[in-house]
């Protein structure tokens, strides 16, 4: 019997609203060379499920941005700490970190700020799956990659990979700096990765598909490399019913003013019946009794 598959595909920004990109000081991490990793088919970590706990649970987090803890405009360390707390409390079956780890992928201290913080994961035995964002190639790229399979050093010589948790979840990875082309290695790789999806037979002789887990961090994901990706995962049997480009603030303003909301969601209903607009992104936050106020 021919299963038919369906995928949630989310592809998290880091990009803040409004925010621009700063300036290209090193070379393109893009121009590194990608055809001698390692790219191997099926996954690249398998977790059987008697190490699982049952229900299965995973966290992911992202924008860590480890750093010296006397920097505190960067990211906050009291809150940097807490969170690391509260996750090894909470005992997942894994951490997915979803890009930016560093503040600096060139800062070679980062990561070990990022070692002496963590310790508490290990110290629990949690298993670490982290992506490559676009702060992990803050400097020369190539001395960025040294630095991060330093940090992590059973990923050497690859910037994609996949883990296999189980019978149920299948981890896929990516790097948000490296092409997701369909002529691309990340490309084939991926595709390989979505159309070999292995499929576990459950007690009464059922078939469960794998529910498939893509990660990608990117601060600058363009629709070609969106396009790439719904391909891939069409091509290997799913159908994707949404797949789009959206801009999510980290950071919003609150509006509390009735007279200031009104003229703001205004502004929005008119820019949204322009023709010529196809998006309208915003990080204002009015409180729903000011809506209501509106609204009345």
């Amino acid at each position: 019997m021919r299963m038919k598959h369906t995928l949630l595909f989310v592809i998290t920004s880091a990009a803040l609203l409004g925010q621009t990109a700063s300036p290209q000081k090193h070379a393109d991490p893009a121009s590194l060379r990608t055809s001698g990793l390692l790219s191997e088919s099926g996954p690249t970590f398998r977790i059987s499920d008697n190490q699982l706990a049952i229900p299965l649970t995973f966290i992911t987090y992202g924008d860590t941005r480890f750093t010296d803890p006397s920097n505190t405009t960067a990211s906050d360390p009291k809150v940097r700490r807490w969170l690391v707390n509260r996750i090894a409390e909470e005992h997942p079956a894994a951490v997915i970190l979803n890009g930016d780890v560093p503040l600096a992928g060139g800062v070679k201290n980062n990561y070990e700020v990022f070692k002496a913080e963590t310790q508490p994961w290990r110290d629990n035995g949690l298993r670490v799956f982290p992506a490559l964002g676009n702060h992990e190639f803050n400097g020369d790229p190539r001395e960025c990659l040294e630095n991060w399979w330093q940090a992590f050093p059973e990923l050497r010589n690859r910037r994609w990979y996949s883990a296999q948790l189980g019978s149920r979840v299948y981890v896929i990875t990516l790097d948000s700096d490296a092409s997701l082309m369909p002529d691309s290695d990340q490309g084939r790789w991926l595709k390989q990765q979505v159309s070999s999806l292995p499929v576990a037979v459950n007690p009464v002789g059922g078939m469960n598909a794998y529910w498939p887990m893509p990660f990608r961090h990117s601060a600058r994901l363009t629709l070609e490399n969106l396009s790439a990706v719904r391909e891939a995962v069409e091509a290997a049997g799913f159908a994707v019913e949404s797949a789009e480009l959206t801009m999510i603030p980290k950071t919003t303003v609150e509006v509390a003013d009735e007279n200031d909301a009104k003229k703001i969601l205004r502004l929005i209903d008119q820019l949204e019946d322009n023709d010529d607009v196809q998006e309208v992104f915003a990080n204002f936050d009015i409180p729903e009794r000011v809506l209501e106020a509106v609204a009345g």
